[in-house]
């Protein structure tokens, strides 16, 4: 529900206990889908603060759920104008997940490293990092985060001086995005643009278009 914007209804289904497993783990469950949710809507403190109990106890839950709080650390703490602490985060959360053979979590450790390395002007880094999400996602038939990576990747190419690269890669991005308005309907594909994470990256491939086509 978070995904399409539904912000309400994923609290509700939060406040209703819409998880199964053991006790511990469907606490920080909730935990990191509340922290997710936060970061989406742009209360980035809020979300840092949220998990750090998690952060610091990483041996109490499944693998997933404490590399998922370390990639919304870093993200939060990115945005929020701390990207040398967040970049620790990122680079724990890319670390984990590929010891423990998570290609989900590594992909979106991945994209959210690549945004740090941005944000620090370590464009070539970003551009690696970028390239390995958007090749991970595409095997794993994700375009909602994959025009992301591919926006991400585009960026970094522009900034490395690849011109003709990051042409076709922000092409590459529309398209993505464009699918998912097949998948969803034009209803929730416009609640998912009103999202502020989504509709400030928006404005990023925007950018790059319109930069890519003078």
């Amino acid at each position: 529900l978070w995904q399409l914007g539904d912000y309400a209804g994923a609290q509700s289904a939060l406040n209703d206990g819409a998880f199964a497993g053991a006790q511990m783990d469907v606490e920080a469950e909730a935990t990191v889908l509340e922290s997710e949710i936060l970061l989406s809507q742009g209360q980035y403190r809020d979300a840092i603060v949220k998990l750090r109990k998690h952060i610091a106890n990483p041996g109490i839950e499944a693998p997933e759920l404490f590399i998922s709080a370390l990639r919304i650390s870093c993200e939060a703490l990115t945005l929020s104008g701390s990207p040398e602490q967040a970049r620790a985060f990122c680079r724990r959360s890319v670390d984990d997940a590929r010891r423990l053979q998570k290609p989900r979590q590594l992909a979106d450790s991945l994209l959210a490293l690549s945004e740090v390395e941005s944000s620090l002007g370590n464009w070539k880094e970003a551009q690696t990092a970028a390239a390995e999400a958007a090749t991970a996602l595409a095997g794993q038939d994700r375009p909602e985060t994959e025009w992301r990576a591919l926006t991400e990747l585009s960026r970094s190419m522009q900034a490395n001086g690849e011109q003709r690269a990051s042409v076709d890669t922000a092409s590459r991005a529309s398209e993505k995005l464009l699918l998912l308005k097949s998948y969803w309907g034009d209803a929730n594909y416009n609640k998912y643009l009103a999202r502020p994470d989504i509709n400030r990256m928006i404005s990023r491939l925007n950018k790059l278009s319109n930069r890519n086509q003078r």
